[in-house]
C-alpha cells in the first residue's frame, strides 16, 4: 500500500492528449503554444516554476496516512481546490468539445471566434482516439492508456454500467467521451499506487470542525516567499540616541546599508532595546502605521540556529544550510531546529496544543496552496482547508455523473494504496468544500 506517488499535473494533462491522441485542426495556426497560462490553471507550467526549487518542497508529508507511514510526497502540494477543480474541469472540457477558448480549456483564452456549429469548428484541437472494439474492450483500452492498468475490475464494472446507460440514451460516441472524462477523476489516473481494494462504503468528506463556545478568533499569517534583507527593514537612526549603533551598522553594511534620510522614524521605547529611536524602510509605511498605532511588533535578530556560531565555524556546526533561501523558508515555516517533530510546522504544533490541552474547536486554512507550516502531528490527520482565493469553480457534472465519481473515489480497505486513497479522500473534499461556498 505504500508503493507509489500522486502524478504530477502538467503530466496528467499530457498523458491525458498524448493516450487519447489530440489531433490538431485546421484553425490550429500554431501561432500560440497548444497549453497556456497552465500554472494558474493547474498548478504547472513549463519554464514556469515559482523559484529553482521548483514546484513542490522535496521533502513535504501531508498529515494523516503519508506522514504517518514516514513517507514524503511533493506532488500532493499541488492538489489544491483551485488547482484539481481546474485540471479536471479542463479534461473534461477537452473531451467534450476539443481545445477551445473557454476559461475552463487549457488553451489560450479567446483564442477563437465562434464556430460554425460543425464539431470543433471553434476548437484548435481534440481527441481523436478511436477504439473500433467493443465498449468493454474500450474500457479495458483506456484503463491501459491512461492508467496503466491499474483501473481495478470494481471501477471497470462501475464505467461499463455508466457506458451501458449512456449509450441507450445519448449514444456510442457520447458514452465513449463521458468514460474518458469519468477516467480522469479516478484515483487509478491521478495516481501510481493500488486503488482495488475496495470496502464497499461510501467515502465521507472530512468532517467540518464542531463551533466552539468561546468567541471566535483567526490568527492571520502571511507567509510572504521572496528575498528579505532584514537588516534594511528596521534600521537604527542616526541623531539620536540610536547614532552610535547606526555608526556600527553603516561601518559593517557599507553601501549596501540604510541612509538616515530614506527611513521613516519609529520609537523603540520600552522594547529593552540599548536605544530607541528606529527607523523603517521607506517603501513600507504601512510597517510604521500598524507599528505606531500599537498593532504590530518587530522580532528582530530572529533566525534558524542549532547552537551559536561564528563565521569561522558555521559550515561544521550547523544542521542546516543557513545561506539557503529554500532551506531558510523551510526552517521558519516548521521552527524546528533539531528536528525533534518532523513532518510539523509551527502554526500545526500551536493547533495540536489548542486543540489537545485546551479542548478547543481548530480549523486550519490555507489560500491557494498548502504549507508546512499548518501541519500538525501526523497521527492527528487534521486536514487543512486549501480554499481559491475567490469563490472558484465546481465541477459542475450531473447528479448521474457526480454520483459516479463518488463510487469510483468510494472508501477503501486499510492495506489499499495510501497515495490513491489520499487522492481520493482529497477529491470528495474539495467537492464538498466548493459546494460549500457556492452555497
Amino acid at each position: 500500500p505504500t508503493s507509489g506517488s500522486p502524478r504530477e499535473p502538467i503530466s496528467k494533462v499530457l498523458k491525458y492528449m498524448r493516450s487519447l491522441e489530440y489531433t490538431r485542426t485546421p484553425q490550429d495556426k500554431m501561432i500560440y503554444p497548444i497549453l497556456d497560462e497552465m500554472n494558474l490553471k493547474v498548478g504547472q507550467e513549463v519554464f514556469s516554476a515559482p523559484d529553482q526549487f521548483s514546484f513542490f518542497d522535496s521533502d513535504y508529508k501531508p498529515p494523516g496516512e503519508i506522514a504517518s507511514s514516514g513517507l514524503v510526497s511533493p506532488e500532493a502540494q499541488l492538489l489544491s481546490v483551485s488547482w484539481l477543480i481546474g485540471l479536471i474541469r479542463g479534461m473534461v472540457q477537452l473531451s467534450r468539445e476539443g481545445m477551445t477558448g473557454s476559461k475552463d480549456s487549457f488553451g489560450r483564452v479567446g483564442l477563437l471566434e465562434e464556430g460554425t456549429g460543425e464539431p470543433y469548428s471553434n476548437a484548435v484541437g481534440y481527441l481523436s482516439y478511436q477504439s473500433f472494439s467493443n465498449s468493454t474492450m474500450y474500457i479495458g483500452d483506456l484503463d491501459t492508456l491512461l492508467t496503466n492498468g491499474r483501473l481495478g475490475e470494481t471501477n471497470k464494472a462501475s464505467l461499463q454500467a455508466i457506458y451501458n446507460n449512456t449509450v441507450s440514451t445519448f449514444g456510442e460516441e457520447m458514452a465513449r467521451r463521458v468514460i474518458q472524462q469519468l477516467i480522469a477523476t479516478t484515483p487509478a489516473f491521478h495516481t501510481t499506487s493500488s486503488v482495488e481494494r475496495k470496502n464497499g462504503k461510501k467515502r465521507l468528506p472530512a468532517p467540518t470542525a464542531l463551533p466552539a463556545e468561546v468567541e471566535y478568533k483567526a490568527i492571520v499569517v502571511f507567509n510572504l516567499f521572496g528575498g528579505l534583507d532584514s537588516f534594511n527593514v528596521l534600521v537604527p537612526k542616526d541623531g539620536g540616541d540610536c547614532s552610535d549603533l547606526y555608526s556600527d551598522y553603516r561601518r559593517e553594511r557599507g553601501i549596501a546599508g540604510m541612509l538616515d534620510k530614506n527611513l521613516l522614524p519609529i520609537n523603540a521605547t520600552g522594547s529593552g532595546q540599548p536605544c530607541t529611536d528606529f527607523g523603517v524602510h521607506m517603501k513600507l509605511p504601512s510597517f510604521k502605521k500598524i507599528y505606531d498605532a500599537g498593532h504590530g511588533i518587530f522580532l528582530a535578530n530572529f533566525g534558524h540556529l542549532s547552537k551559536p556560531v561564528t563565521k569561522y565555524d558555521w559550515r561544521l556546526e550547523t544542521r542546516t544550510d543557513l545561506f539557503s533561501h529554500f532551506k531558510m523558508n523551510q526552517e521558519a515555516q516548521k521552527v524546528d531546529a533539531f528536528h525533534e517533530q518532523a513532518g510539523t510546522g509551527v502554526l500545526g504544533r500551536l493547533l495540536d496544543i489548542m486543540q489537545e490541552k485546551k479542548n478547543m474547536t481548530v480549523g486550519p486554512i490555507a489560500i491557494d496552496t498548502v504549507t508546512v507550516m499548518l501541519d500538525g502531528k501526523p497521527h492527528l490527520g487534521r486536514p487543512v482547508d486549501i480554499l481559491p482565493d475567490n469563490r472558484g469553480k465546481r465541477l459542475d457534472f450531473s447528479p448521474e455523473l457526480q454520483a459516479a465519481i463518488e463510487n469510483l473515489n468510494s472508501d477503501t480497505r486499510i492495506n489499499s494504496g495510501i497515495f490513491s486513497n489520499y487522492f481520493s479522500q482529497t477529491l470528495i473534499n474539495t467537492m464538498d468544500k466548493t459546494d460549500t461556498l457556492w452555497e
